[in-house]
C-alpha cells in the first residue's frame, strides 16, 4: 500500500537459508543518504508473548499480535555513513546492540 506523497514505496524481506535480504524501494527523490532511515522489526518466533510489544496504527501497544525479538536499523551514523545495526530485545523496554551483526556500509 502506498499513500500519496510517501517517501517509501515498498519493502520486502526474503529469507534464503541463513541469509535475510531486506529490500526497500524509495519514491524518486525520496532517499537522502544523510537523513533517510528505515527500521524493520522482526518477530522471529511468531509468539506475541515474547519480545517487544508491537505498536498498531493508532500508536498504541499491540502486544497481543506481535512481539519483536529483533530490530534492524538502517540509518546514517553521526559521521554521515549509512549503518546497519541488529538490536536484540532482552527485557521490557531493553534493546541491546548485537555488535557482530553491525556493519557500516
Amino acid at each position: 500500500m502506498t499513500r500519496p506523497g510517501a517517501d517509501l514505496v515498498s519493502g520486502k524481506i526474503e529469507v534464503d537459508g541463513e541469509n535475510v535480504l531486506v529490500s526497500i524501494k524509495w519514491a524518486p527523490g525520496g532517499f537522502i543518504r544523510d537523513t533517510s532511515r528505515v527500521t524493520v522489526y522482526r518477530d522471529t518466533d511468531q509468539n506475541p508473548l515474547t519480545g517487544s510489544p508491537g505498536i498498531n496504527t493508532t500508536g498504541t501497544v499491540d502486544g497481543e499480535v506481535i512481539g519483536s525479538e529483533f530490530l534492524f536499523k538502517f540509518e546514517p551514523s553521526p559521521f554521515g555513513d549509512t549503518g546497519i545495526a541488529r538490536l536484540v530485545f532482552t527485557s521490557s523496554g531493553d534493546w541491546s546492540t548485537s555488535s557482530p551483526d553491525f556493519c557500516s556500509c
